[in-house]
């Protein structure tokens, strides 16, 4: 009964309440939240709610992969190995992610002093190390990847082979997509975060969906990297 997916299901909600619970003993006394939301400097309001704007467009993207192969009329199969490939990007993508958004508290302080040309070239220093990292990731895709990819996912998953060069490309544009961004919300311009998400969502089901159709999961990803380019240039 708790097997499978609902064994799987029951593990995330596991964990997320160890959290919360780890979260609610470090604060026995409360969290002192405001009495009301007037206290709350207006300018607070706009930076959230514009990264949460930008938050369900992002996560709209991530997790609509799947039924984008699904409704372009592709079996399961493909499905499945667009989703092992999504694995392989979305635990790359996640550690340099959290490195440049630890860099966020620097960089606004930077911007807020007004050292804006330092703080661009701290940032170019950061992004070219991660795009060095993501540029050998790339190369180890198509060097490695028919002989990896059997032994992680199984011989069953051997076509994800084929999708992990174009996924590991997908990860270089992305992490410039970030970095840019990172920049843009330090400099206080929540609209540019919003705007990439939106387009890069916009652009993933326009591009996507018919290249789907025609070459599986390669042609959604395919997408996915065309739309993250272009966020990028965003």
């Amino acid at each position: 009964r708790w097997g499978g997916l609902n064994g799987a299901a029951l593990g995330v909600v596991a964990a997320e309440a160890l959290v919360l619970v780890y979260a609610l003993r470090q604060h026995p006394e409360g969290w002192n939240l405001p009495a009301s939301a007037a206290t709350v400097p207006r300018a607070f309001w706009t930076l959230a709610l514009s990264f949460l704007a930008g938050n369900v467009l992002a996560g709209a993207y991530r997790y609509s992969g799947e039924t984008l192969v699904r409704w372009s009329g592709c079996d399961y199969h493909e499905v499945g190995f667009f989703g092992a490939a999504l694995n392989v990007f979305a635990a790359a993508e996640a550690g340099a992610v959290q490195l440049l958004a630890s860099t966020a508290p620097f960089l606004s302080g930077e911007m807020a002093a007004g050292r804006r040309a330092e703080t661009a070239r701290w940032l170019e220093r950061l992004l070219v190390i991660l795009l060095a990292v993501g540029g050998a990731g790339v190369v180890a895709a198509f060097a490695w990847a028919e002989a990896l990819v059997p032994r992680i996912f199984g011989a069953a998953f051997q076509p994800v082979a084929a999708v992990l060069p174009l996924t590991a490309t997908a990860l270089v544009a992305a992490v410039l997509a970030h970095g840019a961004v990172n920049a843009a919300l330090a400099a206080r311009r929540p609209r540019v975060y919003i705007g990439s998400a939106a387009l890069r969502l916009a652009l993933f089901w326009a591009v996507g969906l018919p290249a789907a159709r025609l070459w599986g999961a390669w042609g959604a990803w395919l997408g996915a990297l065309l739309a993250h380019a272009v966020a990028a240039a965003w």
